[in-house]
C-alpha cells in the first residue's frame, strides 16, 4: 500500500507495512532509487523470519529477501557495501528473554540484485551485541566490525577469519564507525571515552575524554566533526564536537524525546536527526540552524540521507518507510505574506499560525506575537 500526506513539499510515502516487535531495525540506501531495511519479526510458537526487504522508491514495491537457509527468529544489525552490491547482517536464534540456543548465530551476506543469500558462516553468542559496520571498501574485500560488550572484533567475510580484536572499554562499547577512507575505527565507550584504533595492527592511536556523556554518534565526511546522541536521562540535544579542537561547536535543540538516529549528508552541509516520538529534524551543520521539521505518525527506528542528498528515508517502529523531501527549507520561508496586513508562519509541520499585523500590540518595544 502507498499512503501520501500532502504537507507542502514534505510528502512522506509509506512503503509497505512490516510487522515488528524488533530491535536493531535499520535501513540503508543502495542507490537513489532503492533501499534495504530490516526489522525483527517475532512470532513465538510459529516460524518467524528476519524481516529484510528491498524497497523500490520508483515503483513503490517492497520485496522480501530470501531467508530459506537462515535462522528463523532474528536479524541483528545491517550494513551494505559502498557499491551497493551486498547486504551484510548477523542472523540468530537468540532473542534475549525468549530464545537462546547458543551457537545458532551466522554472518549472512545477500546479493542485492538477486536478493539471495550468497554466504553464511557461524559466529559467537550475540548476547552483548551492540552494532556492526562494514569497512568503507569495495565488494572484493568485505570486512565487518562488530561491537560486543566491551570489545570490537573485525571479520573478513571472504576468508571467515577474525582480522582484529581490541578492547576499548572497561564496561560497554556503545557505538563504532570507520573513519572516511578507512583510516581507522572510532569507538565510543563508557559514555565519555572515544578512541581511534588502527585496523592494520589493532593498536590504539588516539584517545579523547569527552566533556559530556554520549551513547551514539555520526561522523561528518571530513572525519573530524562528530554529532553525538546524549543518554536518555539528559536533555535530548544533539552535540556537534570537533575532534581537532576538542570543543563543542554546536548544541542542536529541538527534540523532546530520545534521539535514536543521526546522519550527515554526503557533502556535510546538513545533519538529520530523529527521535523516539517520530520527530525528524534537518539541521544546517555550519550554523546549527533548524532547516526543517517533520512529524511522523510512529516512533522512529532509523533514518538516512539518499546518495543524491535530496531525500531522507525514515524507518518507523510500525514498519512504515517515509520518504521525506530534504531539499525544502523553512530557513527561506519562515513567514509568507497573504496580503498587506496578514502573514502566515510555517515553522512547524503540525500547525500553521496566522498573524494579523494590525492587532499585534507593541508594549515597551516588544511585539506580542500570539497567534489568533
Amino acid at each position: 500500500t502507498v499512503q501520501v500526506w500532502e504537507i507542502r513539499t514534505r510528502s512522506p510515502y509509506v512503503l509497505g507495512n512490516i510487522p515488528t516487535q524488533g530491535i536493531q531495525s535499520k535501513l540503508r540506501f543502495l542507490d537513489d532509487d532503492r533501499l534495504v531495511a530490516n526489522q525483527l519479526i517475532i512470532q513465538p510458537g510459529e516460524r518467524s523470519i528476519p524481516g529484510l526487504f528491498m524497497s523500490n522508491l520508483i515503483t513503490n514495491v517492497r520485496t522480501p529477501y530470501d531467508s530459506d537457509h537462515l535462522p528463523p527468529y532474528s536479524l541483528f544489525g545491517l550494513d551494505v557495501t559502498q557499491d551497493g552490491r551486498y547486504t551484510v547482517g548477523l542472523t540468530s536464534y537468540h532473542i534475549p528473554g525468549l530464545y537462546s540456543t547458543g551457537d545458532a548465530n551466522l554472518f549472512s551476506v545477500w546479493d542485492n540484485d538477486t536478493l539471495k543469500v550468497v554466504k553464511t558462516f557461524p559466529y559467537a553468542d550475540l548476547t552483548e551485541f551492540r552494532t556492526l559496520t562494514l569497512a568503507p571498501t569495495d565488494s572484493e574485500e568485505l570486512v565487518v566490525a562488530v561491537a560486543l560488550g566491551n570489545q570490537v572484533e573485525g571479520w573478513n567475510i571472504q576468508t571467515e577469519e577474525r582480522v582484529f580484536n581490541f578492547t576499548p572499554a572497561t564496561e560497554t562499547v556503545h557505538d563504532l564507525a570507520y573513519l572516511p577512507n578507512n583510516e581507522g575505527i572510532l569507538a565510543l565507550s563508557d559514555q565519555t571515552h572515544l578512541t581511534l584504533w588502527s585496523v592494520e595492527d589493532a593498536t590504539q592511536t588516539q584517545t579523547w575524554e569527552l566533556p559530556f556523556e554520549a551513547v551514539a554518534f555520526a561522523i561528518h565526511p571530513n572525519g573530524t566533526l562528530l554529532a553525538f546522541v546524549l543518554p536518555a536521562t539528559q536533555d535530548q540535544h544533539v552535540l556537534l564536537y570537533d575532534l581537532k579542537t576538542q570543543t563543542v561547536t554546536q548544541r542542536l535543540v529541538g527534540h523532546e524525546a530520545r534521539v535514536v538516529s543521526l546522519d550527515f549528508s554526503e557533502d556535510g552541509t546538513r545533519l538529520t536527526s530523529g527521535d523516539g516520538n517520530g520527530s525528524v529534524i534537518l539541521w544546517e551543520t555550519s550554523s546549527g540552524m533548524l532547516l526543517n521539521h517533520y512529524v511522523l505518525p510512529n516512533n522512529l527506528s532509523d533514518l538516512r540521507f539518499s546518495p543524491d542528498q535530496s531525500k531522507i528515508a525514515a524507518l518507523t517502529s510500525k514498519g512504515g518507510i517515509f520518504l521525506l523531501d530534504a531539499s525544502s527549507s523553512t530557513k527561506d520561508d519562515l513567514f509568507k505574506w497573504l496580503d498587506g496586513n496578514r502573514l502566515i508562519s510555517t515553522i512547524t509541520d503540525v500547525d500553521c499560525r496566522l498573524y494579523n499585523i494590525l492587532t499585534l500590540c507593541q508594549s515597551q518595544g516588544v511585539l506580542d506575537v500570539t497567534p489568533q
